[in-house]
């Protein structure tokens, strides 16, 4: 089946809430589709019951109850990192959405779709990567021993990564110290 072109660019589903509550939004999943065409339907893995709750099992469902925990997520993790306040995980979260939609905030998207790992990364300097909040000879320590690895945290040039921790790394890391 041919997918819709509102599917392939994360447009939201007809289940979507919108209004002006909306902050964010988050993958929800859509089991009416198979864009990757794996033969399963695109929805959110959950453990849960299904029919008899005595069964548990993993199923693939839709919906905002499926979105929810996405965001949760996250802010469990800016948490797990320091940042608590209420107000800081909010401005993580809606600072680093992908901006969906009309620019800035609107009624369909909020301010966009969550995105996990600049959220994350908000509140911190960059070249920070022990997150200790100085740009030290600890966090040279850090990129110098994963300059041959994979990490997303170090490999921060060009914006996002490009897979390769090297010397564009490094000087990024340092050019504003």
């Amino acid at each position: 089946m041919e997918l819709p072109e509102h599917r392939r660019n994360k447009y939201r589903t007809c289940y979507s809430n919108t209004g002006s509550y909306l902050d964010v939004v988050a993958p929800g999943g859509d089991i009416n589709f198979d864009q990757n065409g794996d033969g399963w339907e695109d929805g959110i893995v959950q453990q849960t019951f299904d029919k008899n709750p005595s069964v548990f099992g993993y199923y693939l469902y839709q919906g905002t109850s499926m979105a929810a925990p996405h965001v949760t997520g996250v802010a469990a993790l800016l948490a797990s990192l320091g940042i608590t306040n209420p107000d800081d995980i909010r401005a993580a979260l809606q600072n680093t959405a992908d901006d969906l939609g009309t620019t800035g905030w609107d009624s369909s998207y909020g301010w966009g779709l969550i995105d996990a790992f600049a959220a994350i990364n908000y509140h911190f300097d960059k070249a920070d990567f022990d997150k200790d909040g100085d740009v030290d000879l600890e966090d040279l320590q850090i990129l110098c021993n994963n300059r041959l690895g994979n990490n997303p945290i170090i490999d921060i040039t060009p914006p996002g990564g490009d897979g390769i921790i090297d010397f564009l790394d490094f000087a990024d890391s340092f050019a504003n110290q």
